[in-house]
């Protein structure tokens, strides 16, 4: 469940961003730039996907779980690195 304290703090801090946050905290619109996002809970209550929506578009998202790779997985993706597009290593 969203916590209405925590969502009102940041109302006020992004206010010029966040221009409606609904009573049950299941959507917020952003009019600056037209968009609307819409939480959906699953059966359990938690918000498990979402629905971005600007300038009649609709895209769909769903919550993934943070990875928390260990030192011996990252170790494998150690080493030097180019962008030629950058051209940046």
């Amino acid at each position: 469940m969203l916590d209405f304290g925590l969502a009102k703090a940041l109302e006020g801090r992004f206010d010029r961003a966040v221009n409606r946050l609904n009573s049950d905290g299941t959507a917020f619109t952003v009019a600056a730039v037209g968009a609307r996002v819409l939480f959906h809970r699953d059966d359990e209550g938690a918000v498990s996907t979402l629905t971005f929506s600007q300038g009649g578009v609709e895209l769909a998202g769903k919550r993934v779980e943070l990875a928390a790779p260990g030192a011996e997985e990252l170790a494998r993706y150690a080493g030097r690195y180019y962008s030629p597009e950058l051209e940046a290593d």
